[in-house]
């Protein structure tokens, strides 16, 4: 487990440097805008998680039980204020 482990998180270290010089490549060489290709990353994120999600079979259930407990909300605060910010600033740095 201790190998897989290190195993994942190297694997997410590459990716992020990858994602970091294909962002730079397409800046260098393109005329889009970080704010373009924050919205663009996001979308397709959030279209992924949410293939898993109906893939798991769980989907209403799960749906069920963010609506009862209200957590719409504060999902979408998180989602717009810390991820959406995060990557921004991220893609502007690299800009």
């Amino acid at each position: 487990m201790h190998l897989f482990s290190l195993l994942m998180v190297m694997t997410a270290g590459v990716f992020w440097a990858s994602s970091g010089l294909a962002a730079q490549h397409l800046f260098t060489h393109s005329n889009i805008s970080a704010l373009s290709l924050t919205t663009f990353r996001m979308f397709c994120a959030g279209c992924i998680m949410l293939l898993i999600s109906i893939m798991r079979k769980e989907f209403r259930q799960d749906w069920k039980k963010a609506k009862g407990e209200h957590l719409w909300r504060e999902i979408a605060v998180y989602a717009v204020f810390a991820l959406f910010a995060m990557h921004y600033t991220y893609y502007e740095s690299i800009e």
